[in-house]
């Protein structure tokens, strides 16, 4: 400036503001609100230029951040739970199903917003799991009263509220859950469960007993679900169930057999502790041997005989 603008700029430049140390931290770690609510979380910010004495303060941008922060995540859930209340859960959803059959299939509730089919990220393959958003939470309380329990290519679609605390639990057809207690109680209790499956397709000629159709990942996973009826692992090949009924002598005696079994094996485990010999390893599944060149090696197993297969 010239001579006579001296005194003003130098007046101008004592009142301003005086600009922070070079060495001031900046807070361009603060990009979104996770980062605000972190940072208030940990240790107080420090005042740049009591740095050297060790003298603690509150940064006022972390405060407006944390509060900015606090007050988006109220926000965003009392919007997840009034979307939650509109919004239904179906699951059991056919791998062929498309959105449009979904629309056809609970449009008659009430006007649909929105259909998420669910898919694997890296092969965009469908879940079996859909979310499908209404209008009104008492649409959604229709569609669960009315459309629960629909078949769609092969599968029994079920309807339920979303709910983050709880797993759905599937259920068999009461009649099948019957016939399945009858057959038990005319002579296959305690048998093999592929004897029980067995006997009600023979019952039943031109049906299949396809449990994934209600939901289950296998028919051992579908007995377990029905009343009365206790599902127990084989004694010897652990990956065989039988199924007893609770206060049966059938189980009665099993569970005698059991306790017996385990007793031997911890007498087993101790005489071999005892002798300084390795601990007996734990029985479990059986694993085929590797091929090589296209046979067996020694190590593998012969196949199990027809016969013996069908008195298992």
């Amino acid at each position: 400036p010239k001579p006579a603008q001296a005194a003003p700029v130098a007046a101008a430049a004592a009142a301003a503001p005086v600009a922070a140390p070079v060495d001031a931290p900046l807070r361009r770690d603060v990009a979104s609100y996770a980062d605000a609510a972190e940072a208030a979380a940990s240790e107080p910010c420090t005042v740049a230029g009591n740095a050297a004495a060790g003298v603690a303060a509150s940064d006022p941008f972390c405060a407006a951040a944390a509060a900015r922060a606090a007050k988006e995540a109220a926000r965003r859930a009392r919007w997840a739970e009034v979307t939650n209340t509109r919004t239904a859960f179906v699951t059991n959803v056919s791998f062929k199903a498309t959105e449009q059959e979904l629309r056809d299939w609970l449009g008659p509730c009430g006007t649909i917003r929105s259909i998420r089919l669910s898919r694997d990220k890296a092969t965009t393959h469908l879940l079996g799991y859909a979310h499908v958003q209404f209008e009104s939470a008492e649409i959604v309380a229709k569609a669960l009263e009315n459309f629960d329990k629909h078949e769609l290519h092969g599968r029994v679609m079920r309807v339920t509220t979303v709910n983050k605390c709880g797993k759905f639990e599937f259920e068999l057809p009461e009649e099948i859950k019957e016939d399945i207690r009858n057959l038990m109680r005319e002579k296959y209790e305690g048998a093999n469960l592929s004897c029980l499956k067995d006997a009600w397709q023979k019952r039943h000629p031109g049906q299949k007993l396809d449990t994934a159709k209600w939901g289950f990942k296998n028919f051992s996973t579908a007995v377990k679900t029905v009343e009365g009826i206790v599902v127990e692992t084989h004694l010897d090949k652990s990956l065989t169930n039988l199924a007893f009924f609770p206060d049966s002598a059938a189980h009665a005696h099993f569970l005698e057999a059991k306790k017996t079994k385990e007793a031997e094996r911890e007498e087993a485990k101790r005489k071999a502790a005892e002798a300084g010999l390795p601990p007996l390893e734990e029985e479990g599944p059986k694993k085929k041997a590797p091929r090589r060149g296209g046979a067996t090696t020694a190590a593998t197993a012969p196949a199990a005989a027809p016969a013996a297969a069908d008195a298992e």
